[in-house]
């Protein structure tokens, strides 16, 4: 058996370079405003970073393309230069450029800022430039040395020359701190308060790292500089201790400058940025950015195990014990780093390791299917008759064990050796209680309970629940499930903690308690809740853990150890550092109806001006995209509404009248807010939504409805006038009907046929004569009645008249084919009167031949009633009125001419009528009345 020691693992980075969305790879310096922008200088030019995109900058009049030595000043004007000598600064979103020295180097100044000078060293000139107001120069020193770095440090200003460094504390005079014309310093820079130089001994051929404090130089202790591999590039203070960048990756050290660990030992580190969220950046020559979130949780590099799937995790004592999906199972002893493989033979070709279990006498494997056991005591190997055990609890010479088929106890004692099944079906889980000899398990079918060989469910709110974990903590079960979160079981009764579901994702993977802290594996990522404070912390990728999928949680020393499909991860249990960095944000653009730009100063718009939209920014480093906006419109709404940080604007659209304020603020990953921003604006009514526009419109609508009203009654009472004289009209047609000269003929008519003893035909004639009088009446009630019942009472009508004249009288009722009698309405009796006319005043007086009278209905757009009779005509039928003396018109005639009157009044189409007279050989031989009635009136 052998072991392996190692220092192998390092923090979880993510990369910004060429193929993940960053132009290049070559990166040479980065820096942070104070608004929380990312300013990167590299081969392809200076670019802003807010945590989502990159934006680059550039000058029109700029000759060369790369861009390096990043300074902000404390007007957040972000300074730097190109490999040609030309200076640049960045303000109000715009580049400018400062001054062109590509005619006076060969290769770039160097510059510093102060306070409000800028420091520029130009071969053996160095300049000052005040940058209050405009840019000028007020005054130049001439040095003995040439500048290649410059640096203040409170009152003392460090100037490092081709062969030596020199300080000085009123800018004119100057001393040497190595006075040594051996001496080269590779690098010189500011980290915190001091000044650090990395120096080179060329007589010596010794290297040195110095810190430079009130004009001295203190050599580093304890700094084995040869690792550095005589290049630094930055160095720059990282809590109590130093980060080191140099041409052999970065190097952590601590107080006493002790290395503490080495990272990226193959990439050359230009420049390290700690930001304000707590991201540290690492910038290089050769592979773009590294940013790691938290330098503090630690990843083992692939090739630290057989295989980077580690399926399952447990621990014995101090040690972990480690099986990965290639079948390997390994003791890990954290303290040393140390990794030791265990020979666990096996006779399959699955080999992925599902549980391992350790006490002072067993030793368990079980993989997909098999199970190895070793007897620690007697020395036996043996594989029982099961597999895939996926969760195992050790109690004396007994396991508790479930699978994939069943939940069992297995004997482990060599002289009674079985195992025995207690329940079927598959399960996830399994527990004991830390003081009684009672088991708990997680099954397909539900939470049971084993006790003295029962098995008993478990109900929560009389349902079935589905545990995938178990942990304790004192005499609480804490329960992971499927489906239902987080559960505790206390004193025989499940109860769950709303305050923990309500920010926890429902399925948890893995569940350890270890003091008061309980650590569950989510869909989330890695939470850590205090118990007894009640505080949650959820660890996900903004905090450096780059996998969700974790399948094992074991807390050593105060140190988490996470087994995932991606590696073995270690994180501090207590130090797990949020970002409690306020954001900061900012209203940038507002846009009126989708073309016109506004300044801050513009709050007033016109009514049509209502379709507004907002742009803002924000700089989020840590969360990747996973932070939020919250915003609300007030004078619109009073709720605040959230936005995915991925989208920076927000549009209304037509908004009314009135005075608004939008108001917004920024959320990142762990909840913290930032400043309220607001943009108050105001929409000028209109003209007609001014308030005297308004009074006076009402003030007209009010007249105009008052008219109105009064119209509408006059127009009523009308209708009431028309609709009564149509009911008298109706009566008066039914005493036209019912005219007594009609009455006198029927009677007559009865009484010949009853001194005539005709009893039958006198019967037939009262029969019909009763019929047409109930019919008259009961049409006489309705406004229309369908066309087949004022046929009916024609026929009725013709058929008595034809009785009164006997043969020497007929009648023809013709219809053309497509008329549908029983659902046109028409007028009732609207017909019957011009037929009795014709009968009274053109056939009585005919006393030559036959009297005949043909009714024929035609309908196309109109329903067309025909009326044609044979009698003497109009001009006879008044002649032999004036005759008789009886000039006066037909009552008939008169009250339905006055009735169609008023149907003309009623209805939206009118009646019409045409009466003609018929000749033959100009005779007169009838009369011809026309009369078109609308179908349907009603409607």
């Amino acid at each position: 058996m052998c072991a392996y020691c190692t220092q192998a693992q390092h923090p979880y980075y993510y990369k910004l370079d060429s193929e993940n969305g960053f132009p290049s790879n070559e990166v040479y310096q980065v820096a942070q405003d104070n608004f929380g922008f990312v300013w990167i200088g590299c081969d392809a030019g200076l670019f802003r970073y807010d945590g989502l995109s990159f934006k680059q900058y550039f000058n029109a009049k700029q000759n060369g393309r790369s861009i390096s030595h990043l300074i902000v000043d404390k007007k957040q004007r972000v300074w730097c230069q190109n490999f040609v000598g030309q200076i640049f600064y960045v303000e109000s979103d715009s580049m400018y450029l400062f001054k062109d020295f590509s005619k006076e180097v060969r290769a770039y100044p160097k510059f510093t800022v102060r306070e409000d000078e800028l420091l520029v060293g130009v071969n053996y000139q160095l300049y000052f430039f005040e940058l209050k107001g405009e840019k000028r120069l007020f005054h130049s020193l001439t040095l003995p040395f040439g500048a290649e770095t410059m640096n203040f440090q409170d009152d003392f200003f460090y100037i490092n020359g081709v062969s030596d460094i020199h300080w000085s504390e009123d800018g004119v005079h100057s001393k040497s701190l190595f006075p040594k014309d051996s001496i080269e310093c590779r690098y010189m820079g500011k980290a915190g308060s001091i000044v650090y130089a990395f120096v080179e001994d060329m007589n010596a051929a010794k290297w040195q790292l110095f810190k430079l404090k009130d004009g001295k130089a203190s050599p580093i202790p304890n700094l084995d500089v040869s690792v550095l591999n005589e290049r630094i590039y930055v160095v720059k203070e990282f809590g109590e201790g130093l980060l080191i960048g140099s041409s052999n990756g970065a190097f952590l050290l601590n107080h006493q400058f002790e290395i503490l660990q080495h990272f990226l030992p193959d990439e050359k580190i230009t420049d390290i940025l700690h930001d304000r969220e707590g991201n540290l950046w690492l910038t290089s020559l050769q592979s773009g950015i590294y940013v790691i979130p938290s330098i503090h949780l630690q990843i083992y590099p692939e090739d630290f195990f057989s295989s980077n799937n580690i399926t399952a995790l447990s621990r014995f004592q101090d040690e972990l014990l480690i099986g990965t999906f290639d079948g390997d199972v390994y003791r890990f002893n954290p303290e040393t780093n140390e990794r030791t493989p265990v020979k666990t033979p096996t006779q399959y070709a699955q080999k992925i390791v599902r549980t391992i279990v350790e006490n002072d006498r067993y030793l368990i494997v079980s993989r997909v299917g098999e199970t190895f056991l070793q007897d620690k005591k007697s020395g036996k190997k043996d594989f029982p008759l099961t597999g895939n055990i996926r969760s195992m609890v050790l109690s004396g010479d007994s396991a508790f064990a479930v699978s994939g088929g069943s939940t069992f106890i297995m004997n482990l004692s060599p002289e009674d050796y079985g195992v025995r099944v207690v329940l079927d079906g598959a399960g996830n889980a399994t527990t004991q209680h830390p003081q009684k000899d009672t088991f708990f398990v997680g099954s397909k079918y539900g939470f049971f309970s084993y006790v003295n060989g029962n098995t008993m469910p478990i109900y929560w709110n009389n349902q079935p629940i589905y545990p995938t974990c178990f942990d304790w903590y004192q005499d609480t079960l804490w329960i992971g499930t499927l489906t239902n979160g987080l559960l505790a079981y206390h004193n025989g009764r499940i109860h769950t903690d709303f305050s923990f579901n309500d920010k926890l994702s429902n399925t948890i993977r893995a569940i350890r308690v270890d003091g008061d802290y309980l650590l569950m594996a989510t869909g989330l990522g890695l939470v850590n809740i205090h118990l007894k404070t009640r505080a949650i912390d959820l660890i996900d990728e903004t905090d450096g853990l780059h996998q969700r999928e974790i399948v094992g949680i074991e807390v050593i020393d105060n140190v988490i150890y996470l087994a995932t499909t991606k590696g073995l991860v270690q994180l501090p249990l207590h130090d797990v550092q949020k970002n409690i960095a306020n954001p900061h944000l900012s209203i940038n653009r507002v846009v009126i109806n989708d073309s016109l730009d506004v300044t801050h100063l513009q709050r007033k718009f016109r009514h049509f001006e209502n379709d507004i939209r907002i742009h803002f920014q924000t700089a989020l480093l840590r969360s990747r995209g996973k932070f939020k906006y919250e915003y609300r419109l007030l004078g619109l709404n009073e709720d605040w509404g959230s936005n995915v940080g991925q989208s920076a604007e927000l549009q209304y659209r037509s908004l009314p009248a009135g005075q608004y304020t939008f108001e917004i603020r920024a959320v990142n990953e762990d909840q913290v807010k930032s400043d309220i921003q607001q943009f108050s604006f105001e929409i000028i009514p209109a003209i007609w939504q001014q308030w005297w526009f308004i009074g006076l419109s009402g003030l007209i609508t009010f007249a105009l409805f008052y008219w109105q009203i009064q119209n509408r009654i006059a127009k009523i009472k009308r209708q009431a006038k028309i609709e009564n004289e149509l009911k008298t009209s109706q009566l008066t047609a039914l005493k036209a009907q019912m005219n007594p000269h009609f009455l006198y003929n029927a009677l007559n008519s009865i009484q010949d046929l009853i001194l005539e003893k005709d009893v039958k035909n006198a019967s037939r004639y009262l029969a019909k004569f009763s019929h047409l009088m109930r019919q008259i009446l009961d049409a006489s009630e309705n406004q229309v009645i369908p066309l087949s019942e004022e046929l009916r009472m024609l026929g009725l009508y013709l058929t008595l008249e034809k009785l009164r004249f006997g043969k020497h009288f007929e009648y023809t009722i013709e219809l053309v084919p497509d008329i549908q009698t029983e659902t046109l309405l028409i007028p009732p009796m609207i017909i019957q009167p011009f037929v009795e006319n014709a009968v009274k005043h053109g056939l009585l007086h005919k006393t030559e031949g036959t009297k005949r009278i043909h009714i024929r209905l035609e309908k196309e757009e109109l329903l067309e009633c025909i009326i044609i009779d044979n009698g003497v005509g109009r001009e006879k039928a008044k002649a032999i009125q004036k005759r008789q003396g009886k000039m006066n018109n037909s009552f008939a005639t008169s009250a339905t001419q006055r009735r169609l009157r008023i149907l003309n009044q009623t209805y939206p189409k009118k009646i019409g009528l045409e009466i003609s007279d018929l000749y033959q050989n100009g005779r007169a031989s009838g009369t011809k009345v026309v009369l078109r009635i609308p179908l349907n009136p009603q409607t």
